[in-house]
């Protein structure tokens, strides 16, 4: 059993639950885990929690999980529930309350992106094959609606509930909850046959279904890079940075795990980029700066949307910055623009870079960068051009 609550509650905001992981969008809410719950690749993940230690959100791990009015707010509500079905273990429920279609709270937030009724959970349930569940499904428990005022005036001058909920602003909301159980083989033969009956006369049509994949580069992720690319680029005023974010995007998309650090005059400082595409840690960014542009740049990162909790600016340049920053494996490494900052940068964090990581430098660091791997012994193919840097990648044997 591990060491931290089987429940979760998911969008925690004005709703904290002591006895579960707290889970929320916005650091702001103050939550155990900052992280969006509909991101494609949330199970698996490890996150450092202050009050639980490290949490991994493991396939079936859990026995519920609490959703109060969060659903409503979700713009890919489909793969939010998708990763609520995995989290739960067989019998796990989710207890689920949204705003009712027919109420003033349904529309009236505008941060709400839909409303819901009873038959929104069909497509959970008995449609599941609809969304490509094809393993597992939830079962509706129990589905009860929280009247209003004029709904509780109806309700007792003797009006049916059927007929009450069919009536504008009688209804607020719905408490639903849902629990999970294994798609049973008549139920698969069914869905397959509604769904997929014209392979039989069509075979060529058939492609194997995809399997939900265990990992996945983070959602998101190319969004990211594109701001960080555009902070990098009010910062550093490099003229190539496509590169950078290409290169970064295919770890992403490999699932090599680790984090990205650039590294640009040794006077000015560095910049981590912690897009991770495993397992240890959430993403976070790291910058350290002169001490005069550090204020300028926390501006620049505001507005361009990527300060938070996430973020940390560390006044100093590489040499006293470097030492203490918060990374263990990297997944890519930038170093810019000279042959002296390898020689500096190289012996310090080369061995972080785990296998199939890559190193880009510019042109001029070229006979440095060779130096090194003859010094280390390193045997693979040399760096490849790609706009204005130098490519290599760490063959996978390399310990």
């Amino acid at each position: 059993m591990p060491g931290y609550p089987t429940r979760l509650n998911i969008g925690s905001g004005r709703t904290f639950d002591e006895t579960a992981i707290n889970i929320d969008i916005r650091a702001s809410a103050g939550p155990d885990i900052v992280v969006d719950a509909s991101r494609p690749d949330l199970v698996g993940l490890t996150f450092e929690t202050r009050r639980f230690g490290p949490v991994e959100l493991t396939a079936g791990g859990f026995e519920h999980i609490t959703a109060s009015h969060v659903l409503e707010h979700v713009p890919n509500v489909v793969e939010l529930m998708g990763n609520c079905l995995a989290l739960l273990r067989d019998g796990g429920e989710m207890a689920v309350r949204v705003p009712y279609d027919l109420a003033y709270g349904a529309w009236q937030d505008p941060t709400h992106v839909r409303a819901f009724n009873e038959h929104s959970w069909l497509y959970y349930t008995d449609w599941h094959a609809m969304i490509g569940w094809e393993e597992s499904r939830f079962d509706t428990v129990d589905l009860q609606l929280v009247l209003s005022r004029s709904g509780m005036a109806l309700r007792k001058e003797g009006m049916a509930i059927e007929k009450i909920r069919m009536q504008p602003r009688a209804v607020n909301e719905m408490a639903v909850v849902l629990r999970k159980r294994p798609v049973t083989e008549a139920e698969r033969a069914s869905s397959l046959a509604a769904t997929r009956g014209h392979l039989e006369k069509f075979p060529e049509l058939a492609v194997p279904l995809p399997a939900r994949p265990a990992r996945r580069a983070p959602a998101g992720a190319r969004r990211y890079l594109d701001l960080l690319t555009a902070c990098i680029g009010e910062l550093a005023r490099d003229p190539d940075l496509a590169t950078i974010a290409a290169t970064a995007g295919d770890a992403l998309d490999a699932g090599i795990a680790g984090d990205f650090l650039a590294v640009g005059d040794l006077a000015c400082g560095a910049m981590l980029a912690g897009v991770r595409a495993g397992r240890d840690a959430p993403g976070r960014t790291w910058i350290a700066l002169p001490a005069a542009e550090a204020a300028p740049a926390g501006g620049t990162l505001a507005r361009l949307r990527l300060d938070g909790e996430a973020v940390r600016v560390l006044a100093g340049p590489t040499d006293d910055t470097l030492p203490v920053a918060p990374f263990e494996r990297l997944a890519l490494l930038a170093v810019d623009p000279d042959a002296a900052a390898l020689d500096q940068v190289l012996p310090r964090v080369f061995d972080r870079l785990v296998p199939g990581g890559t190193l880009l430098t510019r042109p001029a660091g070229a006979a440095a960068l060779a130096r090194f791997l003859a010094r280390r012994e390193i045997a693979g193919d040399g760096p490849a051009a790609a706009g204005d840097w130098l490519v290599w990648r760490r063959p996978p044997q390399a310990a």
